[in-house]
């Protein structure tokens, strides 16, 4: 959890690499043309899913080329989708020819449906000019990154103030059921561990206090 999960989208050009990672970290993070081999090197994009940190890897098409910059390119993707925690493969519905992965990828999308039929079946259809699709792929990923974070049910404590609020609320808890039975001490130690998680949630109740 303190590196985060790193998640290689890889695919063949144009397949819609760029603009899904711009999609999923909500912004234009990388650069999108309807020109193939507009990636070159490798872009990383930081993201929250559900609370734990992601990292997206936006990498060159990958295609047979001559040209010796994006042969490069293709070389690092290729390198940072085996050294990645997950990958994320990318597939144009509309050209439904193309198969450019060595090993499968551990989660496979096929974009573009407003297009076309997608013709793998065990893809997730997207379409990232629709928006269709979105969701469920976030959700796959979300579930995905949980299943390799160990994660469960359990939140992810990701910012340093609200371990400190959490471990408040803790001690002040251990107090009251070890501490002596003096009401108005065992009060204050319940008041001080709502107020610890008041302050995460933004809601402080009096009346939970008084119960």
């Amino acid at each position: 959890l303190r590196a985060g999960i790193t998640v290689a989208v890889i695919g063949p050009p144009n397949a819609g690499k760029s603009s899904l990672v711009n999609l999923l970290a909500r912004r234009d993070a990388a650069i999108v043309t309807p020109f193939p081999g507009t990636t070159r090197d490798v872009i990383e994009v930081q993201l929250d899913l559900d609370g734990i940190p992601v990292t997206l890897l936006d990498t060159a098409g990958l295609r047979e080329t001559g040209d010796p910059i994006e042969i490069e390119g293709i070389r690092r993707a290729r390198h940072r989708a085996e050294t990645a925690d997950l990958t994320l493969g990318v597939l144009d519905c509309a050209m439904p020819d193309q198969d450019p992965f060595a090993t499968a990828p551990d989660i496979l999308v096929a974009n573009k449906c407003d297009l076309a039929v997608s013709r793998w079946p065990s893809a997730l259809t997207i379409s990232c000019e629709k928006g269709t699709g979105l969701q469920e792929l976030r959700a796959a990923l979300t579930e995905a990154a949980r299943g390799l974070a160990l994660v469960g049910d359990a939140p992810v404590i990701t910012r340093g103030r609200h371990r400190h609020e959490l471990e408040t609320a803790s001690a002040a808890l251990r107090r009251f059921c070890e501490g002596p039975a003096e009401l108005v001490l065992m009060a204050e130690d319940l008041r001080t561990a709502t107020q610890a998680l008041g302050r995460i949630t933004g809601a402080v109740s009096v009346e939970d206090v008084l119960d």
